[in-house]
């Protein structure tokens, strides 16, 4: 497992990650967003990335079979990331915005503080900027979404992933075409068990009303009924 966005983001500068370090609404639209580089830039960077891939493959052998890259945001990389990796699998999971967005607020101001030293909650552009930045990202996922064939993406929905954790691991495995081990089963069967008694041990501010997601949201409520349908079609089958 790779976390990509710090490789973007130290080797090519081009990552939502840079306004974690330089929090300025300009620069989160300049440096934050693929699609606004040159298409000759954009070839580049990805024949980078590819190379870079094939480095890692080489040294890892035969356990290089599957690489998994996980990236929080910049979802305006998937059609470049599906031309060049044409075998790609793209897995998502959602929640609705009301959910995720004090979540994403408490994690940049947090990071920015870390980083910078600066407290965000004192600036009052803040909530706009985060509120401007979840509209982009989740139009952006929409888009590129809908354009994957769909036996290239698998779409979780969260809230139920956290309390069927091993179902959830079983469908994504058998999407990925990648063997489970009994083991590895065992673990997330554990996992289970300890998400029936888990207290959160904290909590978000809350945002107020947000407008503008409506069409993510709905689409969450799709993601989120087929996901049920088909975690309980998984368990019929079981018995």
């Amino acid at each position: 497992v790779e976390e990509d966005g710090i490789f973007w983001e130290e080797n090519f500068l081009i990552h939502t990650f840079l306004f974690l370090r330089f929090p300025d609404a300009e620069v989160l639209k300049r440096l934050g967003d693929f699609a606004t580089l040159t298409p000759s830039m954009r070839q580049r960077l990805l024949l980078e990335h590819q190379k870079c891939l094939q480095k890692v493959a080489f040294m890892r052998g035969a356990q290089a079979r599957l690489y998994l890259s996980k990236e929080v945001v910049s979802h305006d990389k998937i059609a470049a990331l599906r031309q060049l990796y044409p075998a790609a699998r793209f897995l998502t999971s959602v929640r609705p915005a009301r959910a995720f967005l004090p979540s994403l607020r408490a994690l940049i101001h947090v990071s920015i503080q870390a980083k910078t030293g600066r407290d965000m909650n004192g600036d009052p552009a803040f909530r706009d900027i985060v509120l401007q930045f979840g509209r982009s990202q989740c139009k952006k996922l929409l888009e590129q979404w809908h354009c994957i064939p769909p036996h290239a993406r698998f779409t979780v929905s969260a809230p139920v992933m956290m309390s069927h954790v091993s179902d959830t691991v079983r469908e994504i495995y058998a999407f990925l075409k990648h063997p489970l081990t009994s083991r590895y089963l065992k673990h997330v069967q554990q996992i289970d068990e300890q998400q029936r008694v888990r207290q959160s041990g904290y909590t978000y501010d809350s945002l107020g009303i947000i407008n503008g997601f409506d069409e993510f949201d709905e689409f969450v409520e799709r993601v989120d009924h087929s996901f049920r349908c088909l975690l309980a079609n998984q368990r019929r089958s079981s018995l």
